[in-house]
């Protein structure tokens, strides 16, 4: 919620093209580079409601189109067993956005399922004949065929892995499913921009306690100065990410901009900038053992032992 949208890629116009001609998108992009938030964004400027799928190994296909269970039937007060829609049909009745978030993270079989949704001379899915339940409560005599509506548009997200550009990010991906959707590739802003995305970010910011804005009358030069600093040591971070080789201590995943913008809130709210650094960005390594702490500690100097362990 802190973070302000900044299109500087063009990635609504790419959403906008792909919508109007009823085509899918994959947004393939490091963590934390915005691809949530292009979606979000794109939502409110269309007014459609989000349904957000969660990618992970364990998700199945009930999950996604819905289950059956026993209900009270608030008519009669008996119990009968009714069809609970899951957010692939409803999204496609209320033609809202459906994210499948960390598409890479759903097992092959579930994919396979998603495909005749996914098609675009299609657009529907068959759940069979039987009483329904919405997310609302609201009961139905019957599921059957649901075709979506016009509006309904679905944005996948992947995060590559270290390394691996868009292409070869996509490549476990089956042919139909590649062949239903538009790669869009996200990535991290320059740093000149970065800086304006924080900044802006930053004076959005209110004080918890107090409810007012940490920044009135923007940042001082002081602050601006430890921002520049975080974002020197955050570009390194992210380069020892992607240039990683084997034997090297490892760098599971890249500082977003989150982490850059939590910094910022770190030193609004008086922190050092070393304590600032250590808090919102080097900790996010220290699970991942003593010797990768030990190893940024040996990069940046600014966390110890006492800190790490």
């Amino acid at each position: 919620k802190d973070i302000v949208y900044d299109d500087w890629s063009g990635i609504l116009p790419k959403l906008e093209r792909n919508y109007k001609n009823n085509r899918n998108v994959i947004l393939i992009g490091p963590a934390g580079s915005g691809k949530s938030e292009a979606v979000n964004k794109f939502a409110e400027l269309k007014g459609l409601p989000i349904y957000r799928i969660p990618g992970h190994q364990g998700v199945t296909m009930s999950q996604i189109l819905g289950k059956t269970e026993l209900r009270t039937d608030p008519a009669t007060g008996k119990e009968v067993s009714v069809f609970v829609k899951g957010a692939l049909p409803v999204s496609m009745e209320n033609g809202g956005i459906l994210i499948l978030d960390e598409l890479n993270s759903i097992p092959d079989e579930v994919m396979a399922g998603l495909n005749q949704a996914l098609d675009v001379t299609n657009r529907k899915v068959y759940l069979g004949e039987a009483p329904t339940i919405d997310y609302d409560g609201t009961y139905k005599s019957h599921v059957g065929e649901i075709k979506a509506r016009p509006t309904w548009f679905v944005v996948a997200t992947i995060n590559p892995p270290a390394g691996k550009d868009a292409e070869e990010g996509t490549e476990f991906l089956p042919k139909r499913m590649r062949d239903r959707m538009e790669i869009v590739t996200v990535g991290y802003p320059p740093e000149n921009i970065t800086e304006q995305i924080v900044i802006k970010s930053l004076l959005s910011v209110k004080d918890p306690k107090t409810g007012l804005p940490y920044a009135p009358n923007g940042l001082s030069p002081k602050q601006i100065s430890d921002l520049e600093w975080a974002l020197d040591k955050i570009k390194d971070l992210r380069e020892k990410y992607r240039t990683q080789a084997t034997g090297d201590v490892k760098i599971s995943s890249e500082p977003s901009l989150r982490r850059a913008i939590s910094f910022g809130i770190d030193i609004l709210s008086g922190m050092s900038r070393e304590d600032a650094l250590r808090e919102s960005v080097l900790n996010q390594y220290a699970e991942e053992g003593v010797e990768n702490v030990e190893e940024l500690s040996r990069l940046y100097g600014v966390l110890g032992k006492d800190k790490g362990e």
